[in-house]
C-alpha cells in the first residue's frame, strides 16, 4: 500500500453525509478543495455530465490516487458546492442552497461539467422571489443574468435605480458573477435612456396652461430644481406606480382646498413655486396653495383640456424606461 494510500485510509479522512459517506455504495470517490471525499456512482455522474462520462473513459494510470480499490478524484469545487451538486445529479434531490455564495459556486459547476443550468431553476427560484431582489438586488440581477432568466433580470433591475455603476467593487462583482459584459451595459443603457426620457417628460409638462403669467416662465435654476425634483420622484423601482402620486402635483397648481400630502408633494417638487417667485402680483391665499391669478387660470381651463394635458403626461411617463433591454440568450 503507498503512501497516498494508508493516508486516505486513516480515520482522520474527511466524508460526506449520506449517501455520499464512507460506508455508502460507490466506485469514485471526489475530493472537494477543502479535502472532503465524496463517493459517489460513477454511472450516475456519467449519466449526469458528460465531462464525468469522458473522464471514466480514460484508463487510471498506475500513479493515480486510491482509496483501497477506489479511484480519488481531486477536484476544484468546494464542499458546500460540490455536495450540492451530487444531490442534484441523484434521483429525488434534495437540496438547501443557502447563500448566493453556493449558488453561483453551482452554476460554474454545471457550466464546468457541461450540465445544463436550468436545472437548477427549480432550487435557485427562492434567490430570484420580489422579497429577495428587494433585499440583495446586486445580487440577484447577477444571478438571473447568469442563468438566462429575462424576467427576474428586469425586475432586479428595477432595483438598482439607486446604485453608482462607476463603483469599482459593483462593476468587478457583475463582471465576475453575471458571467459577461453585457450584464454592465445594460444599467447603463437603461440609465441613458432614463435621463433621455426625463427631459422629454419635462417637455410635456403643461405648466403654462395652469399659471399666471408670473409664474409661466421658469428660469434656468427653477428648471434645473424640476429636473433634479422630478428625477427624485421617478427614482423608484415602479415609476409607473410612483407618477399617480406627483403628476398632480406637476401638472397644475392645484386648488387650495388639497390634501396635506398632495401639499407637501407639491412644495418638495415645485419649491421655488410654492415660495412664490419674485415679482408676483398676488398674494398667496394660503401658506401652500397657488396664487390668485394662476387659481383663475386653473379654473379657466376646462375639465376636458385637463384631463387631454395629463393624458398626455402620463402617456410620456408610461414609456418612461422602468428595465433593462434584454440582450442575453437563455441558457
Amino acid at each position: 500500500m503507498s503512501q497516498s494510500d494508508e493516508a486516505l485510509s486513516q480515520s482522520s479522512t474527511t466524508y460526506g453525509p449520506a449517501p455520499f459517506h464512507a460506508d455508502g455504495r460507490g466506485d469514485v470517490i471526489l475530493r472537494s478543495s477543502d479535502g472532503v471525499h465524496y463517493k459517489a456512482l460513477k454511472a450516475i455522474l456519467a449519466l449526469a455530465s458528460p465531462v464525468f462520462d469522458d473522464m471514466f473513459e480514460i484508463p487510471q494510470g498506475p500513479d493515480a490516487q486510491r482509496s483501497g480499490e477506489i479511484p480519488v478524484i481531486d477536484v476544484s469545487e468546494s464542499s458546500s458546492v460540490l455536495l450540492s451538486m451530487l444531490k442534484l445529479f441523484y434521483p429525488a434531490p434534495v437540496v438547501e442552497i443557502t447563500s448566493y455564495s453556493v449558488a453561483f459556486g453551482l452554476i460554474q459547476a454545471f457550466d464546468k461539467y457541461l450540465v445544463p443550468a436550468k436545472g437548477l431553476y427549480p432550487f435557485l427560484k427562492d434567490f430570484l422571489t420580489e422579497t429577495a431582489v428587494q433585499k440583495s438586488p446586486l445580487e440577484s440581477y447577477a444571478l438571473a443574468w447568469r442563468l438566462g432568466w429575462r424576467e427576474k433580470a428586469e425586475l432586479a433591475s428595477r432595483y438598482l435605480y439607486e446604485r453608482k455603476l462607476t463603483e469599482p467593487e459593483l462593476q468587478a462583482y457583475l463582471l465576475s458573477h453575471a458571467g459577461d459584459v453585457g450584464a454592465l451595459t445594460a444599467l447603463w443603457d437603461l440609465r441613458l435612456r432614463r435621463e433621455q426620457a426625463l427631459g422629454r417628460f419635462l417637455q410635456d409638462l403643461p405648466l403654462a396652461t395652469y399659471r399666471c403669467t408670473n409664474h409661466t416662465g421658469l428660469t434656468a435654476q427653477d428648471h434645473a430644481e424640476l429636473q433634479q425634483n422630478a428625477r427624485k420622484a421617478l427614482a423608484t423601482p415602479f415609476p409607473e406606480r410612483k407618477i399617480a402620486e406627483v403628476l398632480p402635483s406637476l401638472a397644475i397648481p392645484l386648488a387650495w382646498k388639497v390634501p396635506r400630502e398632495v401639499d407637501t408633494t407639491r412644495k418638495l417638487l415645485l419649491p421655488n413655486y410654492s415660495l412664490r417667485s419674485p415679482g408676483a402680483k398676488s398674494p398667496p391665499s394660503s401658506p401652500l396653495g397657488p396664487c390668485q391669478e394662476c387659481q383663475a387660470a386653473t379654473n379657466y381651463a376646462t375639465a376636458a383640456v385637463m384631463e387631454q394635458r395629463l393624458r398626455s403626461v402620463a402617456s410620456a411617463v408610461e414609456m418612461f424606461p422602468k428595465t433593462i433591454n434584454w440582450t442575453r440568450e437563455a441558457k
